[in-house]
């Protein structure tokens, strides 16, 4: 089966090997799937390019674009160009355990469910340059979703044409720029209300890998007022206690912003 990687990627030359690296890996570990990678890069002026053309003898690359305005233009195309019978994003400053995709061969999917691993690892890099871990999270589930989507917007895996379908009635955006941030939470939100369901991966030690310092990380109190907003707006009954939820967390942002938690 043909499992595609959305890549987007800009000035990634640091990160870059790491997360081709693991593909690599996976896709020898799961020798049933065959990997095709879809760069859509952001205009990168380092290395990037030069780094993922070294890398076509090892692994399926396409760039299928070099001047994406922002990660969410660049998931969209990348989607457009899309062929396989799996699909995936991955980060390009993440990169995945090698039994990541095992659970494709045993189990499957059915047609409107997104897999999630098990464990999300946040890697962070220490004053010697080191990366270490610093803290595991596990996919938020059920009630939950009220306020949050399942963690994070990136290494989900999902059947091709079911999403295609509901793609083309976003007008082909798999990602929509409505919110500066927060797309992915929008994403989410919207495949739920439309009927889709997560699924936690039955392997217990497939992991994805992310280093903190994202967009998102570094502007957490913004992030927090466009979660508030999405989620307020699909509320099918009040929605004064997702407010007050959104409200807290972005106190306690700011509490831990001015004592350097």
């Amino acid at each position: 089966m043909q499992l595609d990687i959305i890549l987007p990627t800009f000035n990634s030359e640091d990160t870059i090997s790491r997360t081709l690296e693991s593909l690599i890996q996976a896709e020898k570990k799961c020798n049933f799937i065959k990997l095709n990678i879809l760069v859509a890069d952001g205009g990168s002026s380092d290395e990037t390019i030069n780094i993922l053309s070294s890398y076509s003898s090892k692994i399926t690359i396409k760039i299928v674009s070099k001047s994406d305005s922002s990660s969410e233009e660049g998931q969209s195309k990348a989607f457009l160009h899309s062929t396989g019978d799996y699909i995936t994003v991955i980060g390009s400053d993440d990169y995945i355990s090698d039994d990541y995709f095992m659970e494709l061969d045993e189990f499957g999917l059915n047609e409107q469910e997104l897999l999630l691993p098990q464990k999300f690892t946040i890697l962070t890099e220490d004053d010697r340059g080191l990366i270490k871990t610093k803290k595991v999270k596990f996919a938020k589930q059920f009630f939950l979703h009220r306020y949050s989507i399942p963690l994070p917007g990136i290494g989900w895996i999902t059947k091709t044409n079911k999403l295609r379908e509901f793609v083309r009635k976003r007008d082909n955006n798999l990602m929509t720029t409505n919110y500066k941030i927060a797309s992915d939470s929008e994403l989410f939100v919207d495949l739920i209300n439309a009927g889709w369901k997560y699924k936690k991966m039955r392997n217990t030690e497939a992991t994805y890998y992310f280093l903190e310092g994202g967009n998102s990380s570094s502007n957490l109190i913004r992030l927090s007022y466009e979660q508030c907003n999405i989620h307020c707006k699909n509320s099918k009954i009040f929605s004064l206690d997702i407010f007050l939820v959104y409200l807290l967390r972005r106190n306690l942002l700011r509490f831990k912003r001015i004592f350097n938690l």
